[in-house]
């Protein structure tokens, strides 16, 4: 068996119809497909490499309600795929969207050994799974994506005719001339296409510093790019309030730099404003008809679906869900647990994060003011008025926190929470069968029962499994941590404990996602650095420094 195919499983939720997805060496792929493949039509693959940070739901994306996270409205691929595929009738359009498992694909280029080896390999399997319907492909991507892109590129000698489009989203950050000119020219002058789209990144200041160097950003790399395709290639370039174009006559070459005089940061502009329907469009007749790329009247606005649309898509229902999971142990149920989450199958009230305000006086009395933002209530699986908090093992939990950007707690975020939430449950212990899955499910109704249908911050229901150097103070790091389940004096009934070993799970176990960005008296740093920093670490623990600073996984 290939050794690029880890393993496979099929998601529970559906665009057109139900999504597949499956899993490679350090990525995981989720397929779109229409609701009907016609062996009498064209296949296009379009394969679209996600940008750094972002997870799959959030790109596919989704009509905004109140509460929801804003990465939801930044990129709407499914809907502008949606609108390619009804203005081209006559052609399947299977889009794939591809995730590195630490949602960055330098990262993942940095990790993994053969990464070009690795794309490619995925490519042979895309053309091998639609062998009959004689496909084509189209490599895509916005931001950190490219390198998956370029990665692909390095991986033929020749890029292969059977690869009709490149298109790169403010994504060329990996371009190297004596890499990848040579074999894009030979590749165009065959009947390539190519569409980049970038802006003026080295006019950002952020943070009271350049957003990018002056040769590192995406700004510099597509005019160099430009530059050194024109050599072999008859190109134009034009200019207007808003671009800098470079192209060829037919368009199937075609270079946007967006202006910015004002040092603006237009990363995710450049894809909402109809860029990725743009990126596919360029070269050919439906170019820049139907459509307007840039304009702020956004022509993929109808296929847009509403958030509560995802939650009905979930062909699990929390009972069959409920079903399954009674009878499997351990490994199974979490990978059950977790095929739930990737599938996007949980309560759109835990899409929101909840503000948590913190402050401290440093040694030299200056009162340092925090924010960091945790989900609303433990991990759950079901819908808004159907849902179940799950335990699992801390390796699953950590997998599910790193896709979503965020950390687990800490003993100082726990008592942080219980003292900001709206809602103060009181713990329901339970002494038989703690380990059962009937028991979480059961304590589960304890918890909904007095709840009562409030909302809003929740705490005071459960132990939180917390990151805490205790698990590797006597060297056994096989251990989980718990601590917390607040009585209503605010006293926690657990203090720090890291007797169990990691794969034991109980009924108690509630697992609290934090988002890894802390606000810092105005200034966004990633929980790493403030871990790190004596200074600020105790913002987010009591332990300074905190070593324990995620759950192993095999990811």
């Amino acid at each position: 068996m290939k050794k690029w195919i880890v393993f496979f499983f099929s998601c529970l939720c559906l665009f057109s119809q139900a999504q597949e997805c499956i899993r490679f060496n350090g990525f995981v792929a989720e397929f779109n497909e229409p609701a009907k493949l016609d062996k009498r039509h064209s296949t296009q693959i379009i394969i679209y490499a996600l940008p750094n940070g972002n997870t799959i739901p959030w790109t596919r994306g989704r009509k905004m309600e109140p509460g929801m996270d804003w990465h939801f409205d930044i990129q709407h691929i499914d809907a502008q795929t949606e609108f390619l595929r009804q203005l081209h009738t006559n052609r399947n359009i299977i889009l794939v969207y591809v995730m590195a498992d630490k949602k960055s694909f330098p990262q993942w280029a940095k990790e993994t050994p053969q990464t070009a080896r690795e794309a490619n390999s995925f490519i042979a399997y895309l053309l091998a799974k639609y062998n009959i319907y004689h496909p084509k492909i189209t490599l895509s991507c916005h931001s950190g994506g490219g390198r998956f892109v370029f990665e692909a590129i390095n991986s033929y000698p020749i890029i292969p005719r059977f690869i009709e489009r490149i298109a790169f989203l403010d994504a060329v950050y990996a371009y190297e001339d004596s890499l990848h000119t040579k074999k894009l020219v030979t590749w165009l002058k065959k009947g390539g296409v190519l569409n980049v789209t970038s802006y003026r990144d080295d006019k950002v200041i952020f943070n009271g510093k350049p957003l990018v160097s002056a040769t590192g950003g995406a700004g510099y790399r597509s005019e160099l790019m430009a530059g050194n395709l024109s050599n072999s290639l008859k190109m134009t370039h034009k200019s207007d309030s808003d671009f800098d174009y470079y192209s060829t006559n037919d368009k199937r070459v075609l270079i946007y730099i967006k202006n910015n005089p004002q040092g603006k940061i237009y990363h995710t502009t450049l894809v909402y404003r109809n860029g990725f329907i743009n990126a596919m469009l360029s070269g050919t007749q439906d170019y820049n008809k139907k459509y307007r790329f840039w304009d702020e009247n956004i022509s993929y606005k109808q296929f847009i679906k509403p958030a509560a649309s995802f939650a009905s898509d979930c062909q699990m229902t929390l009972a069959e869900f409920c079903k399954q999971a009674k009878n499997l142990f351990r490994d199974r149920y979490d990978s059950l647990v977790f095929k739930m989450f990737e599938a996007g199958c949980t309560p759109r009230f835990m899409d929101e994060w909840k503000r948590i305000d913190c402050q401290l006086t440093d040694s030299l009395g200056k009162i340092i003011h925090a924010s960091y933002y945790v989900k609303p209530d433990y991990l759950c699986v079901g819908t808004d008025t159907d849902f179940v908090r799950v335990p699992m093992q801390p390796k699953t939990a950590q997998r599910i926190a790193n896709r979503l950007g965020a950390f687990l707690s800490t003993p100082k975020i726990s008592d942080d929470v219980y003292k900001a939430a709206d809602v103060k449950l009181v713990p329901e212990p339970l002494t038989e069968k703690r380990d059962s899955i009937a028991t979480f499910f059961y304590h589960n109704t304890l918890i909904e029962k007095q709840r009562a249908g409030r909302t809003g911050l929740i705490a005071g229901h459960k132990k939180d499994v917390v990151l805490s150097n205790r698990i590797v103070a006597d060297g056994r790091p096989d251990r989980v941590a718990l601590y917390g389940w607040h009585k209503p004096d605010g006293n926690p009934i657990q203090p720090v404990y890291a007797g169990h070993v990691d794969w034991y799970v109980d009924y108690s176990h509630g697992f609290r996602l934090v988002r890894r960005d802390i606000w810092i008296d105005g200034v966004k740093i990633d929980y790493l650095d403030v871990l790190a920093d004596k200074r600020l670490s105790p913002l987010l623990s009591y332990e300074t420094p905190l070593a324990f600073i995620a759950y192993p996984t095999k990811e």
